[in-house]
């Protein structure tokens, strides 16, 4: 689509330098010389080729880097769902242990993706971003899992007096546990905006 809007601008210059041109020659008032030695015909030739192969080097260059850009926003957005996923689970007070830790994973091994794939680019993250964000993560690992109390699903009711316990292979957690990860997912999906924001400026 983009080729064939470029081929249409420059047939559309093109038929704009014939129309100019007869225009100047049928002016009566202008007398010009029409011959052109070979070497200034050369010169044109070549500063148009010239010309074409740049704006095509350039576009290529562009397009390459938003393809780039865009496979990285594509990754972003994935930890962004898995991260709204645990708000959605909180919203339970409980989710299987196999739930939390296995998105904690997968939130950091699509993170080391992402950086891998910016050390391919012309794109420089800051690094304390990065490092902010895999050490955000870790506190979220600790927030979910950390030394829970094991107890009888049976007993589990109302509010906990634990932060965060164990019953029938689900986490459960306590009103204020739940409000501190909330926010912490909060603060972690604004470091994601604040990549975005990063890379597509770039």
């Amino acid at each position: 689509m983009q080729s064939s809007s470029r081929i249409l601008i420059y047939l559309c210059i093109l038929l704009l330098g014939i129309i100019l041109g007869k225009v100047i020659i049928s002016w009566p008032l202008l007398k010009m010389d029409y011959t052109i030695s070979l070497v200034d015909l050369f010169s044109i030739i070549s500063t148009v080729i010239l010309a074409l192969l740049i704006s095509y080097y350039f576009e290529k260059q562009k397009q390459k880097s938003e393809k780039e850009k865009e496979l990285v926003l594509n990754r972003l957005s994935d930890i962004n769902d898995l991260i709204d996923n645990l708000l959605t689970r909180l919203e339970d007070g409980f989710m299987p242990i196999q739930d939390a830790t296995s998105k904690v994973k997968r939130i950091n091994l699509i993170f080391l993706n992402i950086l891998d794939i910016i050390k391919k680019t012309d794109v420089n993250l800051d690094e304390t971003i990065s490092d902010s964000f895999f050490e955000k993560n870790k506190e979220l690992r600790d927030l979910l899992t950390k030394t829970p109390q094991i107890v009888d699903w049976e007993e589990v009711s109302g509010i906990l007096q634990e932060d965060i316990s164990v019953a029938n292979d689900k986490l459960v957690f306590s009103e204020p546990r739940v409000a501190e990860i909330e926010t912490h997912l909060e603060k972690m999906k604004g470091d994601l905006v604040e990549i975005q924001l990063f890379i597509s400026v770039r």
